[in-house]
This record gives structure tokens, sequence and C-alpha cells, in this order.
């Protein structure tokens, strides 16, 4: 099965490529940018995993660029590529009650890909793993306990996040599925994600970890444990 990965140098889709390459799938990574039709390469594909993305954590984003990639990447890639299944990488912050800008592209972009039935929208909680660059609460509490960077923890939201590796093998396991798939990861609150991440530095236990927990520690350690040596 011929599979064409749109954001394969990103976070997740270095690692999705990756999965990929392991199964039965000949992946190709696309080169060419997204809001240029004209550097698209023709081939033939059974599936597109859409994943380039302008995000609000990269540094300064307008909004006409968050919708050339958001959006109207995904209307090209769809024009350009008709016979091919579109698997939609989104985020569950379409579905929270005040949309972002960043959000809204993505339901937006939801709402072109659902027009075609056999295509896949996979709704992603905040994703964490080895080597991430993004401005997000886990790396930066990382970098906090490790080099002592600044990082001050205001306020006890309840998030979800899910692991890299967790979310690439269900993205794959779910590309024969249709309509929309919406992955779970672990709620935790700021403070207590606090916590844990700094007991994996002061090598302290903490008592009454759940299961969950436990395996979410063993996720924040391995992110640790690939920091770049000081």
């Amino acid at each position: 099965m011929n599979v064409l990965v749109t954001g394969a140098d990103g976070f997740i889709g270095k690692r999705l490529c990756e999965f990929l390459s392991k199964g039965s799938f000949a992946v190709t990574r696309f080169k060419s940018d997204v809001t240029r039709p004209e550097t698209f390469s023709a081939g033939h594909f059974d599936i597109v995993v859409y994943l380039a993305s302008k995000i609000t954590h990269c540094g300064s984003v307008s909004g006409e660029e968050l919708r050339a990639t958001n959006v109207d990447g995904v209307k090209n890639i769809l024009a350009y590529y008709p016979d091919a299944k579109m698997v939609f990488v989104s985020t569950t912050d379409v579905t929270r009650e005040c949309l972002t800008d960043y959000a809204k592209t993505k339901l937006d972009a939801e709402h072109l890909v659902e027009k075609n039935p056999n295509n896949l929208i996979v709704r992603l909680p905040s994703v964490f793993g080895p080597h991430q660059v993004q401005d997000k609460l886990i790396p930066r509490l990382l970098k906090h306990f490790y080099r002592g960077e600044p990082c001050e923890v205001t306020s006890d939201d309840l998030r979800e996040y899910l692991f890299l590796d967790d979310a690439c093998r269900a993205i794959v396991a779910y590309l024969g599925s249709v309509g929309l798939v919406t992955l779970v990861g672990i709620s935790i609150r700021n403070f207590r994600l606090r916590e844990l991440v700094e007991s994996i530095f002061s090598h302290r236990i903490l008592p009454a970890l759940t299961p969950a927990e436990e395996r979410f520690v063993n996720q924040l350690r391995a992110c640790a444990e690939a920091l770049p040596k000081k």
C-alpha cells in the first residue's frame, strides 16, 4: 500500500514514517509546499496522511499562514490526489467551547475532509515525546528541572496528553477506518504534572501512583533521558 505523508519532517511525522516503514507500507515523504500545487509530484497513492500544519506554539504565525497550510493545503491535496484516501490528523481542541485560531482552521479542514465518507479524521490530544521542540508545558517543565530554565505553572488546568509512540501506533492501526476517530490519552492537572516531572529529576518516589500515572511517568522519563547532555 502506497502512503504519502505530508509534514513528514515534523515531530509526529518523522516517527509516524518510521512506524509505517516497519509495516507493509511504501512510504513517500511529501517534499513540496502544500500551499503551492504547481510543486506537487504526480503519483498513485492509496492513502495521504495529512500532518502538515502551522501551529501557534512555533513562534509568530499569522492567521493567513495558519489558513494557508491548515485549510487551503488540505484543499489542494484533496484536489491533486482525488483517488487517495485522506487521513487527516486533527486535534481534540476543536471540541472546546472557545476555539483558538489554530483550532478553527483544523475544524474548517475537517469539514473539507468529511465530504468524502471514505476519508478518516483522527483527533489527537496534546502529543508529547522525546526531542519535542514545541513550546508546550511538558518540554518546558523538563528543561526547567534539567537545566533550570524558567517555567512557572500558575493554573491547575486539566489537560489530556498522549505519548508520541502511542499516537503513531494508533494512527497506523486506524488507517483502514473511515469517519472520525478520537484518540484518548491521560488527563492530568498542571500541578500534578509538575510534581511528576520533578520526581524524575529528584529521584523522589511518589506514593499512590495510579497504573496510568506510572505509565505516564515512564514516558516522561523517556523524554528526560533524550534531553541533550549538559
